[in-house]
């Protein structure tokens, strides 16, 4: 059997924030007057996971203690359990305790100084009167770090969208904002931070972006109201286009809340890493390659061929095998295509094709 800790963790149990439960069994310890208290958790199919410890022993007492709760859930789940009844194992001066919860059952396994039946009648006692409250605690404790797990999952998904994403309230103070947001930002063209604030260029853009995003949650929830684009410029760069969409109305109500999801797009962004992983889908060559990633970026064929180092009609000859290769027969068909098998997965990823 192999043991897991929050430091390892399964999905949907986070490795921070487990000092509360640490102190839960130190208090679960203490009212049961025990040496060690272990709070572990047994969902059906997984490992054990260790929520919370007050174990003062060596690694090796720990050890035993964790195999314990297991030799002793499997003796007690022997038959049913009636989920409002408490039963116990004992072994020698060392008990564990089983609470069927939704998902699974949680154990408290524990070490007695002394062990006759006073000491156990009253450890049995304490146990049974805490079951309710123990039970509670580790439901909505679970249920919290089943959230954050959630939470930190979607968080991943938006940093390796590719897409610079911002949450900002209606006074456009930022609350969140991924790392290609934040790379935007810190180039200060167009879009960047004013302490918690995002701000334009120009003033007037300031207020251009203020009132849209006073129009988009005003207009929150009517169908017939598209989500508004905006054109920043920028000083001798293409514009940043920003568009934005409400969060429902209820999130646009208070100052510091979410109310409007703001994606950039920048249209100098270098998508040769991406549009290399799309080309080799389609079995193009390293020239081939080459010559789509340049027209993708904006170059006519002639400005291409010059970037490549090849004469006009070796880069058309390049480009008419590509169209074969694409099922495509114009450079704007090509063109779309490619864009919309760009995949980004952040950028510290490397996207390659299989098959």
């Amino acid at each position: 059997m192999e043991f897991l800790s929050l430091a390892e963790g399964p999905p949907g149990i986070l490795p921070d924030d487990h000092e509360i439960p640490d102190a839960i069994a130190g208090d679960l310890r203490r009212e049961c007057a025990a040496e060690s208290m272990l709070v572990q958790w047994h969902e059906v199919g997984a490992d054990p996971v260790l929520l919370g410890c007050d174990h003062p022993g060596s690694g090796a007492a720990l050890a035993r203690s964790r195999s314990h709760a297991v030799t002793g859930l499997a003796q007690l789940t022997a038959r049913p359990f009636q989920h409002k009844r408490l039963r116990i194992w004992w072994s020698n001066r060392t008990f564990t305790a089983a609470m069927p919860l939704r998902n699974g059952i949680l154990t408290l396994t524990g070490t007695l100084s002394r062990m006759n039946d006073c000491t156990v009648q009253l450890c049995t006692k304490t146990l049974e009167t805490l079951r309710p409250f123990v039970l509670a605690y580790f439901s909505q404790w679970l249920a919290d770090r089943q959230f954050l797990s959630l939470a930190r999952s979607l968080n991943l998904a938006i940093e390796r969208s590719g897409i610079a994403t911002v949450l900002l309230d209606r006074s456009a103070d930022i609350i969140y904002a991924n790392s290609q947001a934040e790379a935007v930002f810190s180039q200060r063209s167009g879009l960047r931070r004013c302490g918690e604030r995002m701000v334009c260029a120009s003033m007037a853009d300031t207020l251009r972006l203020q009132t849209a995003i006073d129009h988009v949650c005003d207009s929150a929830g009517r169908r017939s109201e598209g989500n508004p684009m905006l054109a920043l410029p920028r000083p001798h760069r293409r514009a940043l286009t920003i568009v934005l969409s409400a969060l429902p109305p209820s999130n646009c109500a208070k100052s510091g809340e979410p109310a409007v999801i703001a994606w950039i797009f920048d249209p100098e962004q270098d998508l040769s890493a991406i549009m290399e992983a799309v080309c080799d889908l389609y079995g193009l060559s390293h020239r081939e390659t080459q010559l789509a990633c340049a027209l993708v970026a904006g170059d006519c064929i002639k400005m291409a061929a010059k970037r490549l180092g090849v004469q006009d009609q070796t880069a058309r000859s390049y480009l008419k095998q590509i169209f074969a290769k694409t099922e495509t027969n114009r450079q704007t068909d090509l063109l779309q295509l490619l864009l919309k098998s760009a995949i980004g997965v952040g950028a510290n990823s490397r996207i390659r094709a299989y098959s």
